[in-house]
């Protein structure tokens, strides 16, 4: 039956969340209460009334009444019952409209607060494993149909107190028989609820992995090492694993589920049985009239119904609300804002900055080993530096550490003198404009995309020059719409598909458009072939004018028109200097140097 779980605390109780829903629906829509007031009643006299149409037409029969008044008492009767009918089923369509609105009400507030959560706890796998809960709540828990939910408990709890103080005065007998066996049953079902709500970390890492594969496999960008690389197999592979845990929790509920109805079964077998055999034996004793034997028959059948349907929609409540506590707990995660101080951004007679690292380091939760291990360095104002270093040094890390997207585990960040933590997150930001390796266009026009800004607030002349030099004008001016141009094809029939080499370029040109202090690239020439990057470099010393920059690169020959060269190696600064003074010390930068110069004189002779 699988490994025992530990027992999950739900961070709300049903009765919590209950108010969190009534309160979040009344703001949202008052109606859906008025709604729901008129529905409780009417959902509880349309069972009733069919009970006593047949009673009414055979009491008329049996009162010697006639055809006239069946005439007019059945019409008025039916009339009556169709128009409860109609506006029962009206009232409960519009509160199940409710519960797939609220779906894509709650999936776009969840949006909103993941755009708002702090980057580093979003980037660990607790914050991934979090959201995935908050995901498969929305999408698979049907969390956003519990007010839904609890408007069919109130109806049950109405049908049930109104139905047991009619049947209590037949025979209290039925009553506890009926109360008794549903007891059973909803006590076996809340533990079947419970022990697939203690199974949901699971579920959700393989919800994590399969939307991993699912988002890798349709992404464009890799579909031609796929298909080149013949990996469909191991896509396969990897998502028939997952499936499979999937399959074996799953079946692990169901199971559970299984005994669950076939408890049920019998006691609904047991339970109708002695009822129906108590009722005749009262008709056959004279003690209920055949009219009252056929509402009684009906309300032993509707009242098994609204106790089925409490104790039911009071389990579906119970999971519901176990699903809704991973929402509540992922909206109410703090804002990267409210974890920081209230400095504003450095006003522009302060620019460029200076940056400083006094004994940092930093460990990734998910590691015991720190990724960068007291970092000492301090970045003059206005200095060109370029951060060296092979792939796992540390670069990308101390990066997202200056930008104030990480958090230090030791040491400080100093801007200007100022420690990084007395700024307000988002007037920080200001500070920084950085490319990082990972690309993401928008599906809007080129103009949009680099100036991040509606078209009436953007400054045209500012954004040609920024095109121009980040290379990208003369290409932009061969398109029919130029500026204007679409992009993102998934999204754009009409749009313009950019080259590797264009993407990088058009993302220099959102970070000169932002004109910050401090200018961050990272990898920028990664996609361009050498002339290209040879151009850009030529540029580079204008582009940096009156700004401190950090520029990250894994080609050693590239950074040589920085001022200071700092190498990466093992999470520590390894040496320091400019490319001249680096190649007289003979270190490990001299060496790196001449491996890669060997590689490319090798490469261009194999090309000659």
């Amino acid at each position: 039956m699988g490994k025992k779980q530990k027992k999950e605390r739900p961070m709300y109780s049903v009765l919590q969340n209950a108010g969190y829903v009534i309160r979040d629906n009344w703001k949202w829509k008052p109606s859906l209460i008025t709604v729901a007031l008129l529905f409780i009643p009417l959902n509880v006299v349309v069972p009733l009334l069919i009970a006593l149409v047949p009673k009414v037409i055979i009491d008329v029969i049996e009162s010697g009444g006639g055809m006239e008044r069946l005439l007019w008492v059945v019409p008025f009767l039916v009339a009556g019952m169709i128009l409860i009918y109609i506006a029962e089923r009206v009232t409960k369509l519009y509160v199940e409209d409710s519960g797939v609105r609220s779906m894509f009400r709650y999936q776009v507030a969840m949006d909103v607060k993941t755009m708002e959560l702090d980057y580093e706890w979003m980037a660990s796998n607790k914050g991934k494993t979090q959201r995935e809960k908050a995901v498969k709540m929305v999408q698979e828990s049907g969390a956003s149909y519990m007010y839904g939910t609890m408007v069919l408990l109130a109806c049950n709890a109405l049908g049930l107190v109104s139905y047991a103080s009619v049947l209590a005065m037949l025979d209290p007998i039925i009553l506890v028989l009926l109360a008794v066996s549903y007891v059973i049953t909803w006590y076996v079902s809340r533990a079947v609820n419970r022990y697939a709500q203690s199974r949901q970390n699971e579920q959700a890492e393989h919800f994590k992995g399969l939307r991993y594969l699912i988002r890798k496999a349709m992404d464009l960008a890799g579909a031609k090492d796929i298909r080149l690389y013949s990996i469909q197999d191991w896509f396969k592979q990897i998502g028939e694993g997952l499936l499979r845990k999937e399959d074996r929790l799953l079946k692990d509920i169901a199971r559970r589920q299984l005994l669950l109805a076939v408890i049920s079964a019998l006691l609904i077998f047991l339970r109708d049985g002695v009822a129906y055999i108590l009722l005749i034996h009262k008709v056959i004793q004279g003690e209920v009239s055949v009219s009252n034997f056929l509402v009684y028959f009906t309300m032993i059948s509707t009242f098994a119904n609204w106790i089925s349907g409490l104790l039911t929609t009071y389990n579906n409540l119970e999971l519901q609300s176990m699903g809704f506590c991973h929402y509540r707990a992922y909206l109410e995660m703090p804002s990267y804002t409210e974890q920081t101080g209230g400095l504003s951004a450095l006003p522009r007679e302060q620019w460029p900055c200076s940056l400083e690292l006094r004994d940092v380091s930093y460990t990734y939760d998910e590691s015991d080993t720190p990724t960068l291990s007291h970092i000492n360095l301090k970045i003059e104002a206005g200095e060109r530096i370029a951060l060296v270093g092979l792939n796992g040094a540390g670069k990308t890390t101390l990066v997202k550490l200056l930008c104030g997207l990480f958090k230090p585990t030791e040491g400080q960040i100093l801007i200007n003198g100022i420690d990084a933590a007395q700024f307000n997150k988002n007037e920080y930001f200001k500070l920084f404009s950085v490319i990082f390796q990972d690309v993401h266009l928008l599906p809007v026009s080129i103009a949009t995309n680099v100036t991040l800004e509606t078209e009436e607030k953007q400054d045209p002349a500012k954004l040609e020059q920024c095109l121009r030099q980040s290379g990208l004008a003369e290409k932009i001016a061969q398109l029919p719409k130029g500026k204007e141009t679409l992009l993102v094809k998934n999204v754009n029939e009409e749009a313009y598909e950019l080259s590797g080499g264009e993407t990088q370029k058009l993302l220099l040109a959102r970070a000169l458009y932002k004109e910050a202090p401090v200018l961050i690239l990272d990898e920028p020439t990664a996609a361009l072939d050498p002339i290209a990057e040879n151009e850009l470099y030529l540029q580079y010393r204008d582009m940096t004018k009156d700004r401190t920059s950090v520029f990250i690169s894994h080609r050693f020959a590239s950074t040589r028109f920085c001022d200071r060269i700092i190498l990466l190696e093992n999470g520590q600064v390894a040496e320091e200097g400019s490319h001249e003074q680096l190649m007289e010390l003979g270190g490990r930068y001299a060496e790196l140097f001449q491996v890669q110069s060997r590689y490319y004189q090798e490469g261009g002779e194999e090309h000659e």
